[in-house]
């Protein structure tokens, strides 16, 4: 039987109508490139400068001076809102440079109307310093700070005391009565970092460097003025800090520090793990190991 033919044309062309059509038949269009200018617009270009060669000096201020009592004529013009002292009373290298009574004869809370008065001092001598400071000088014992030592390898710097192994070292904090705007509960009163290779530069260890950032968040007026509001007494030498004066001590002789303690000389060591033995190599050439603590 013969199948009838029973569609049309019309119909024909409508189902084309529905069916999807080959996007690949049309023609592609060409893209043209434009040529591109010999000059570039200013607006697309970003001119190159050269930096100034000329490093724009700090506000702060640094005096090299014996600190004694001398040294209050020279600072009296100041007005300083906050002192941060390390005395040399326990040295590193020798004997203490300067003693309690020394300390006492140089009255800085004379010059300074109203402020902060930050101080460090070892555990043994906690008594004396306190009873010098608010005794003598008239200043308010309020806070302190504690700086916990850690070695390179990440173990607790003990050094002999006398009952108990010193690993930590205080940071005495006093007020002079005066109206201060001050910033409480923005610090922390424990301080864990390491310690620094002694140079020989000064007579005193050096300290972590956020004490700076401690003081200025606590007395924020540092920003007002162009002058130094802040004092630093045996400061390290060659310091300068914006909004502060260093004073460093002209009668110490800076030397190299004599090779000894590997964790408070800071040596260079070369080190090979060996079960539970470090071999250290310092730069005399000598070997010897050490197991752990």
């Amino acid at each position: 039987m013969k199948r009838e033919d029973t569609g049309s044309t019309d119909d024909t062309e409508s189902i084309e109508e529905c069916m999807p059509r080959d996007e690949s038949k049309k023609e592609k269009k060409k893209t043209v490139f434009k040529p591109v200018p010999a000059v570039m617009p200013n607006f697309r270009a970003c001119r190159i400068t050269m930096l100034s060669s000329v490093v724009e000096q700090k506000k702060g201020q640094y005096m090299e001076t014996e600190i004694d009592q001398s040294i209050l004529p020279k600072l009296k013009k100041n007005k300083f809102l906050g002192v941060y002292m390390d005395p040399p009373f326990k040295c590193e290298d020798e004997a203490a440079r300067i003693t309690l009574e020394e300390f006492e004869g140089i009255r800085i809370a004379d010059i300074v109307s109203h402020g902060m008065f930050f101080i460090w001092t070892e555990k043994e001598m906690l008594e004396e310093i306190v009873d010098i400071v608010c005794g003598k000088w008239g200043l308010r014992y309020v806070e302190n700070i504690c700086w916990l030592k850690k070695n390179w390898d990440n173990s607790l710097h003990l050094t002999e005391s006398r009952l108990f192994s010193t690993s930590k070292k205080t940071l005495l904090v006093f007020r002079k009565s005066g109206d201060l705007d001050l910033r409480h509960q923005r610090s922390p009163d424990t301080i864990i970092d390491f310690i620094k290779p002694h140079d020989g530069r000064h007579p005193n260890e050096e300290k972590p460097g956020i004490v700076y950032e401690i003081i200025e968040t606590m007395l924020p007026d540092i920003k007002k003025g162009t002058a130094p509001k802040f004092l630093e007494l045996w400061a390290r030498k060659d310091s300068v800090r914006d909004g502060w004066m260093m004073v460093y001590d002209s009668t110490y002789n800076p030397k190299p520090a004599p090779l000894s303690d590997d964790n408070e000389r800071g040596f260079y060591f070369n080190i090979m793990r060996r079960k539970n033995t470090a071999v250290l190599q310092g730069e005399g050439g000598g070997e010897r190991r050490r197991g752990r603590r």
